[in-house]
């Protein structure tokens, strides 16, 4: 039987899974929630308790940028990273960037435009914050380090006639766009759950208590109950998700052209 945990971190949350497989037959054995005030402690806890120090492990990265940008479709391999690894440098070098300090990675997906080049999407987050999160897990097997936006679009199938929009709520909000089955693009805004829980926050005194309030808070589009009007919060809440619906509509807008 094959097992892995995966770990998604954020700035005071750790969400978790185990998943095991047995044959074609996936299963969660245990997940949960925990909020933390000592990420390395946290994260020991979690492998002990659910019996994983001696099983790969998946964690994210969380300050990654995505840059985009294309090249020929009939290019070969070595002329491609050539290529990529110079259109990067030249992009650094454009915006006083030190690229030394960067760990790259990127993927291939369709430029819609143009049937005779490929969008690049090439993901590159600092190494000093990757050196940072895998001290964490030097305990164990740190398996793989993945950008969280570009990992979920493995949860959904994606139909060839049908495009998707993931929206992520998280510390910030993130929005994966896919087309015709390929990630087109990675769209990320500073308006998220980080906002709406550090203003509760400051009136529960409680960061658990805070996302307990967001969590068991109903938003009605057309109605709203006397209960809901009288729940103090909503000033904060409301905002901040009219916002992520805008840059959502506006993301959809953008890539309307390629539905």
């Amino acid at each position: 039987m094959q097992e892995c945990l995966g770990i998604s971190i954020t700035d005071k949350v750790i969400r978790y899974a185990k998943v095991q497989k047995d044959a074609n037959q996936f299963k969660v054995s245990s997940y949960g929630l925990k909020f933390y005030s000592n990420l390395e402690e946290t994260i020991d806890q979690i492998i002990t308790e659910t019996n994983s120090s001696r099983i790969p492990i998946s964690t994210n990265i969380t300050n990654e940028n995505y840059y985009y940008f294309n090249i020929f479709s009939l290019t070969n391999k070595s002329y491609a990273e050539k290529a990529i690894k110079t259109e990067f440098e030249s992009f650094c070098s454009e915006n006083h960037i030190n690229g030394q300090l960067y760990e790259g990675r990127y993927l291939y997906t369709k430029n819609l435009e143009n049937p005779d080049q490929s969008r690049i999407i090439y993901i590159y987050d600092n190494q000093e914050d990757i050196a940072e999160k895998t001290s964490y897990f030097k305990k164990v097997r740190l398996d793989t380090l993945a950008p969280l936006p570009i990992a979920m679009s493995n949860l959904i199938v994606a139909d060839r006639n049908k495009n998707s929009m993931i929206i992520d709520l998280e510390d910030t909000t993130t929005i994966t766009t896919i087309i015709n089955q390929s990630i087109y693009s990675v769209d990320k805004f500073q308006d998220g759950m980080k906002e709406i829980l550090e203003k509760i926050n400051e009136k529960e005194n409680s960061y658990s208590k805070s996302y307990e309030v967001c969590k068991n808070t109903t938003i009605y589009t057309m109605e709203t109950t006397a209960e809901d009007a009288n729940n103090e919060y909503l000033k904060y809440i409301i905002p901040t998700l009219y916002n992520i619906t805008r840059r959502s509509s506006k993301t959809t807008r953008d890539n309307k052209t390629h539905r």
